[in-house]
């Protein structure tokens, strides 16, 4: 029976016996108004009557004011039962419509995947819709829309509009929240990092160190405003959760203004820095991990060069910001009037500002709007307390960092690459070596002593053998390097020393008189260990050292710098006799597989011979600033 069906009243209705009617018929039909007519509609029934027991009684009672024959209560009750199985999918809003007559418990059952909302169930995620489905199958019901329309929906509400606002990004649903992309966002942005506990004996000494896990929700929502927070340094993990889940991305990104700074560039990316540089340009995001002595500063220098954004030159030392200021001004020709600085109580910021990391955590109100372009040097200590922080709330959307080892022993690299970007290459000590970038390791060798004497007799010894060349001493206390400063005078080496203490002008002049052979000895802390450009020598000692491994590869990397038929000699002399160093030379001595591999015989050959061969007419490395 495909007409409408109308309830035809049997004539004239007493008042009371009208508004009775009007009572019934208001729960199983719609009114025409053109055609003053009342119709059955299965949807009116659906959401009005709760079973077919009710629909019955309806009828009956309709039937002594209508035309109501047994064939057409027999095509309602039909059409009703039909109907009552069928549970119809809004596409527009991905609403379902339950009825009355649907058993409550499939509703109930449903609730996690559902919210009412403006007198509608809507469907928390699309991702929802085959579950859904088969539950409501497995109860009798089939879920009723066109698939082509749904496609075309989800296409059409699935959007998101992403800018950037008060130093966060804003991520904007105006159509539909989908509450598992939401989940998935969260996850992604919740950010795990370790916090160092120093393990300590009754007595105070050192026994171990523990990492203890923080997370930080980064991803905040709001559903009644539609739109979400996080900060602009997470915008990879936001853009790859949406691309995922087929969401049409609008990004409403205004950049900073280009820096209005007369560039005068005069260096060249050796093939290396290049292939780091390409891929860090696709995105202008992300870490890059150059062995010490690879020239990444380099890559940084053309990420300033090519975006012409404002930037941030975040640095651990003040040394290391002297070197970065002298960087910018020789090799991008930047004139002075345009360097800012963050850092030993100073406050002068620029369009190119480099901040010591502690000096940008204390003004991190002034800069985090600033910048477009972040340099994160020294990248590994990035997830430090107070170093995160700075990361997370400057807004620049370019980012890049970089280290010589960004693995960390506490896991924290992979909170570096979530807030600087992954990691796009990693070229290790070998890989500097067939470059010709780095020099081979001829000697590395751990020599033992017993006691504090014999320390400086074996490290005596090893002066003597290499009297003829240039030689960094490497201790940690002030103490320590000013006695051995003293011990080698008095045995006639020609040394100088260098620490925290000595000034910039006497320390440019130590370096000059060593370049010149009149010093061949540098006894110094950890004033040299990061940032500061030192002269070329071809040995290292290394006196006393954390248990830190950066620390060692640091020290290292001093007297690794290339020179045509040049090789590196290291020494670290432990003192058995001590626990500490014991315990740090153990920490610390898995580093040497970093330099000594299979084969390394062979560079140290060809280095030393290769000159009289002539491989070097043709060849031009890369030099660092001298002094």
């Amino acid at each position: 029976m495909s007409k409408r069906i109308v309830f035809v009243r049997r004539g004239y209705l007493e008042r009371k016996d009208f508004e009775n009617f009007l009572y019934y018929v208001k729960k199983i039909a719609k009114y025409d108004p053109l055609r003053q007519e009342w119709f059955f509609s299965v949807d009116v029934a659906k959401n009005n009557v709760k079973n077919l027991e009710e629909l019955i009684e309806i009828l009956d009672v309709l039937s002594k004011y209508t035309l109501l024959t047994s064939e057409i209560k027999n095509e309602i009750i039909r059409l009703y039962k039909n109907a009552a199985t069928k549970i119809i999918l809004d596409v527009n809003n991905f609403s379902i419509a339950f009825g009355l007559g649907v058993d409550r418990s499939v509703v109930e059952n449903l609730k996690d995947k559902l919210v009412y909302v403006g007198g509608k169930y809507i469907i928390k995620s699309i991702k929802y819709l085959p579950d859904i489905k088969k539950a409501l199958k497995e109860k009798g019901y089939d879920l009723i829309y066109d698939e082509n329309e749904l496609k075309q929906s989800i296409e059409k509400r699935l959007i998101v509009v992403i800018s950037r606002e008060n130093s966060l990004l804003t991520v904007y649903f105006p159509e539909y929240i989908d509450v598992e992309v939401v989940k998935a966002l969260k996850r992604a942005c919740r950010l795990r990092y370790y916090e160092e506990k120093v393990i300590l004996d009754q007595k105070g000494n050192y026994v171990d160190t523990e990492f203890i896990p923080r997370e930080i929700d980064t991803f905040k929502i709001s559903f009644k405003e539609k739109k979400a927070t996080v900060y602009v340094g997470l915008i990879d993990r936001v853009l790859r959760i949406l691309r995922e889940n087929n969401y049409k991305i609008m990004l409403d990104l205004k950049e900073k203004p280009g820096l209005k700074i007369e560039f005068n560039p005069k260096f060249k990316l050796l093939p290396h820095q290049e292939d780091a540089f390409k891929l860090w340009i696709r995105k202008k995001r992300g870490t890059i991990a150059i062995f010490t002595r690879g020239g990444k500063s380099f890559v940084a220098l053309k990420a300033i060069l090519e975006t012409k954004k404002p930037t941030i030159i975040l640095v651990t030392t003040r040394e290391l910001a002297y070197t970065w200021r002298k960087y910018l001004k020789e090799y991008l020709g930047i004139s002075e009037a345009h360097i800012g600085y963050l850092g030993e109580g100073k406050k002068v910021i620029k369009p190119i500002t480099i901040a010591i990391y502690n000096s940008a955590v204390k003004y991190l109100d002034k800069i985090k709007d600033k910048f477009e372009l972040l340099i994160a040097d020294e990248v590994h200590h990035v997830p430090a307390k107070t170093f995160k922080n700075i990361a997370l709330q400057v807004d620049a959307l370019y980012r890049l960092g970089l280290s010589a080892t960004p693995k960390r022993r506490d896991g924290n690299h992979e909170f570096i690459y979530a807030i600087i970007g992954d990691l796009l290459l990693s070229i290790d000590y070998e890989e500097l070596i067939k470059l010709r970038v780095v020099a081979p390791i001829e000697v590395y060798d751990a020599v033992f002593a017993l006691g504090k004497e014999d320390k400086i007799k074996k490290l005596i010894n090893i002066l003597k053998k290499h009297e003829n060349e240039k030689i960094f001493i490497f201790t940690i206390y002030l103490k320590t390097a000013e006695e051995i400063y003293e011990t080698l005078l008095r045995a006639g080496f020609k040394a100088v020393l260098i620490t925290g203490k000595t000034p910039s002008t006497k320390r440019k002049l130590a370096f000059k008189y060593f370049l010149n052979g009149k010093y061949n000895i540098v006894v110094t802390t950890t004033v040299l260990d990061e940032g500061i450009t030192v002269p070329d020598a071809e040995v290292a000692i290394i006196y006393e050292n954390s248990g830190e491994a950066r620390q060692l590869i640091q020290r290292i990397g001093r007297i690794l710098n290339y020179r045509p038929g040049k090789t590196a000699k290291i020494y670290e002399i432990i003192d058995v006799k001590n626990p500490r160093e014991k315990y740090s030379y153990y920490k610390r001595r898995w580093v040497r597989d970093f330099y000594i591999f299979d084969g390394m015989e062979k560079y140290v050959y060809d280095e030393k011979h290769a000159k009289e061969r002539g491989e070097y007419s043709s060849f031009s490395y890369q030099s660092k600033l001298t002094f």
